[in-house]
């Protein structure tokens, strides 16, 4: 826990403005981190930790980065709302925020964190579904025996279909970030199993094959190496990523400034156009194509 703290407080406090959302695997992990970060945290009885495991330094420089650390609630519905319209007065009122949140909970799915509500998205590991649960279990069985006993090839196997559920719980956390055209923020993705396993196919490798297509062709590697051997990775290790980061966060807005100035060009030039494009014939009940 406090490499993993110390990690995503490095990449924090890379970020000038806006919104951070981290997430995480489980609720369990959750608390397990907010106790081994904070030392406010409340804790119960059964809560233990090795002491090597906690670093009290991690929660002031998360506050002092961003001002506020918000955890995704686990109650009734009241307090998630009261959690999320906590995070968004704040990014309006302050402009900065943690979101510590978890995959395939309530923040991670159907709400929209577009702008400086979210310049970055933290992912840490892989959300596989717990393996024990019964459901999950049947599924798998379910899949490799349909594969095996009535040929139905074409259905994922119970261990591809189990991957599976953890790349959309990861899609959809992502999909939080990048909400318009005009929209921009990094991605960081926490885990050794998303690394370039230097084996491309189609100029993508297997490790990013799985990945949302948007984003497929951009992932690129910290490198501990100050000259990494792949022109798409970040060299410098922290130092690197936290210059990388800089520049990013110094190109963005210019070049979103200029895809929302051409898309209002687009707009007005399209309004002063000689009317429109379609007309439609009320006695056949069907648009037609103009001619001008």
């Amino acid at each position: 826990f406090s490499k993993l703290g110390d990690a995503i407080a490095t990449v924090i406090e890379s970020i000038p403005r806006g919104g951070t959302l981290v997430f995480l695997p489980s609720y369990s992990f959750l608390r397990k981190c907010v106790n081994a970060w904070n030392p406010n945290a409340q804790r119960n009885r059964f809560d233990s930790y090795d002491t090597m495991e906690r670093n009290y330094s991690i929660w002031p420089r998360l506050l002092q980065s961003k001002g506020k650390v918000i955890v995704e609630p686990t109650g009734h519905q009241s307090d998630f709302e009261a959690a999320k319209d906590e995070f968004a007065t704040t990014i309006k009122e302050t402009g900065s925020c943690v979101l510590l949140a978890v995959f395939r909970g309530k923040m991670s799915e159907g709400i929209s964190f577009n702008d400086d509500n979210a310049r970055c998205v933290i992912c840490v590991g892989m959300p596989f579904p717990n393996s024990f649960d019964r459901a999950i279990k049947a599924k798998r069985d379910y899949n490799d025996e349909q594969r095996l006993l009535c040929g139905k090839t074409a259905l994922l196997s119970g261990d591809s279909w189990y991957e599976q559920q953890a790349y959309r719980a990861i899609a959809q956390a992502l999909g939080r970030c990048i909400r318009h055209a005009a929209d921009y923020g990094s991605i960081i993705l926490m885990d050794s199993r998303h690394c370039d396993d230097g084996a491309p196919m189609d100029q993508i490798c297997w490790a990013h094959r799985k990945l949302p297509k948007w984003m497929r062709s951009h992932v690129r590697n910290l490198s501990k190496a100050t000259n990494p051997l792949s022109p798409k990775d970040i060299g410098g290790d922290w130092i690197g990523l936290k210059r990388e980061m800089a520049r990013f966060f110094q190109e963005a807005p210019i070049h979103c400034n200029m895809v929302l100035q051409k898309h209002e060009d687009d707009f007005t030039k399209a309004k002063t156009q000689q009317g429109p494009a379609h007309s439609f014939d009320s006695r056949q009940g069907t648009w037609k194509a103009r001619k001008f």
